[in-house]
């Protein structure tokens, strides 16, 4: 694998995807997929508890904490580090208008 400056990437999904490149380090990177409604139901109901990270980021900003409601229901809220609860709904609109503008 060639040697690349970390501070030169600030991508977490092109990070992990060159760490899931090399065979000795695969192995203890998780199972990391990119965000949609669909990968989040899948992994809650898996894992039980997840962790939601912003592709951009650091020091833990913006990393949300997701885990299975009552009878394995996508909850309906998720914790947020640096502001308590955020409202699932809410989460998903605004990710929706991010990736909006992503594509205009």
């Amino acid at each position: 694998m060639k040697a690349i400056k970390a501070d030169h990437l600030q991508s977490k999904w092109v990070k992990t995807k060159l760490l899931l490149q090399s065979g000795s380090v695969r192995r203890y990177i998780p199972d990391t997929r990119k965000f949609t409604r669909r990968n989040l139901e899948q992994m809650i109901y898996s894992y039980g508890m997840i962790y939601v990270k912003p592709e951009r980021g650091t020091y833990g900003n913006g990393v949300i904490r997701a885990e299975r409601g009552e009878r394995g229901a996508l909850p309906t809220s998720m914790r947020r580090q640096s502001a308590g609860l955020i409202r699932l709904k809410l989460f998903i609109q605004v990710w929706r208008r991010k990736q909006a503008a992503k594509d205009t």
